[in-house]
């Protein structure tokens, strides 16, 4: 990537996610993960690649690759891209979690924390599945990207596919939300897994995500249910260490929430170097408390996130504690 870095796509995830959240008591998902073999087999017409670790096969433009870190598309050395995250959720009415979906969207204070500006909102379907999307741009660093979000419940699951695009990039926000329109689901999922492994604390069990690892208590979903995720960044250098606390502080502020850092500290994992911050937030008013870990590679970081709501919830940092020093940079 030449040393540039790309901006941090999973913010849009985390943007969106948090504002759609069910209840406290949903039960386990029964969400199926039934694999298919090979990352960029073509779809029936030839021209459609499987995106690995999702049940998603979308139609490049022109330049753009199968990129299994993320998982999603590339373009070789720029900083475009479409990510696509899809994980398992709390079977809900569609319309319900569009709705919730798309107040985030329109959340104008809550974007414009993540330098997100939504220009347009609207509703179509995804092979025939309700799904909502928005157009308009980001900026991370001074540099302004175009933005394509399109999310939509399918299965069991929910799946946010999003495009970033470099300014000068021939595929703009309208080409790059046809792409994701036209997307294909299948009831298989393709191969791969993430690089990243972790020993769950009790009463944890792993959900499925295509991009990093989640795991839950007692393998529920839902805005009230304790959850620890791991996820790689998708940069293409190295955060100088004279940046890095800013950076692991501006990461954590501008988690779903806004938590307020209260305890911060030094931290070594699996032979990593970071920081390590807890604290707390509300999010659609309730008090959240945060755990989370970010450690700097070589080619950008990897953060962790635990949250659990203090009022449903006995204190979860300690477990949170325990699998963030399980992980390994595999």
């Amino acid at each position: 990537m030449h040393g540039r870095r790309r901006t941090s796509t999973v913010l849009v995830l985390l943007l969106v996610a948090g504002s759609c959240g069910g209840s406290d008591d949903g039960e386990p998902s029964t969400a199926g993960n039934k694999s298919r073999t090979g990352t960029q087999a073509a779809s029936e017409s030839g021209s459609y690649v499987d995106i690995p670790r999702t049940n998603l096969a979308l139609e490049p433009p022109e330049g753009f690759k199968v990129d299994e870190r993320l998982p999603g598309l590339s373009r070789p050395g720029t900083l475009s891209a479409f990510l696509v995250i899809q994980s398992a959720a709390k079977a809900e009415n569609p319309e319900t979690v569009l709705d919730g979906l798309e107040a985030g969207f329109k959340d104008e204070a809550r974007t414009a924390r993540q330098g997100v500006k939504i220009e347009k909102t609207e509703r179509f379907e995804v092979e025939g599945h309700p799904a909502v999307a928005a157009t308009g741009s980001q900026t991370a660093r001074g540099t302004e990207f175009a933005k394509a979000v399109v999310a939509f419940p399918v299965d069991g699951n929910l799946v946010i596919a999003t495009a970033t695009l470099e300014a000068d990039d021939p595929v703009s926000a309208q080409d790059a939300l046809d792409v994701l329109r036209r997307a294909r689901w299948s009831e298989q999922s393709a191969g791969g897994s993430a690089s990243l492994t972790i020993t769950p604390a009790k009463g944890y069990e792993e959900k499925q995500t295509s991009a990093g690892l989640l795991y839950t208590l007692d393998g529920r979903t839902g805005a009230g249910v304790p959850t620890f995720t791991v996820i790689p960044s998708f940069s293409g250098g190295e955060t100088p260490k004279s940046q890095r606390r800013d950076s692991a502080r501006g990461r954590f502020e501008q988690l779903p929430g806004n938590p307020s850092v209260e305890t911060e500290r030094s931290i070594t994992i699996d032979g990593v170097s970071g920081s390590e911050l807890t604290g707390s937030g509300s999010e659609n008013g309730r008090a959240r408390e945060y755990y989370t870990v970010i450690l700097f590679t070589q080619d950008g970081y990897v953060i962790a996130v635990g949250t659990f709501d203090p009022a449903a919830h006995p204190d979860q940092r300690k477990a949170f504690e325990r699998m963030a020093r399980s992980l390994k940079l595999n």
